[in-house]
């Protein structure tokens, strides 16, 4: 699994595991709730899987901690993470000495 397709699943995954906890919440006492529960724990541990296992640079293989949804470049080679070209500059002030 590549990056984007990573990055595809993880949203809906998140949104998934909240609607279960919500239900378990409101379903309190019935077997109903234990399955959301349990569904709820299923999508978290896929969540965890896809978000360790496959949220890295595809160039230099570090993982990409949080903002990984709404991220461009990576933080550490500095490369789009789309078409792999470096990033231009470094972002601050440099002198001379």
């Amino acid at each position: 699994m590549n990056l984007q397709t990573a990055k595809k699943l993880l949203r809906p995954l998140i949104y998934i595991c909240i609607a279960a906890c919500v239900a378990s919440i409101l379903s309190t006492g019935t077997a109903f709730a234990m399955y959301c529960t349990l569904a709820s724990f299923a999508t978290l541990a896929v969540f965890l899987v896809v978000y360790f296992g496959y949220c890295k640079c595809p160039y230099c293989g570090k993982r990409i901690g949080r903002g990984v949804l709404n991220a461009t470049h990576c933080l550490h080679c500095r490369r789009d993470l789309v078409s792999g070209k470096r990033k231009k500059g470094s972002g601050g002030k440099h002198t001379k000495h």
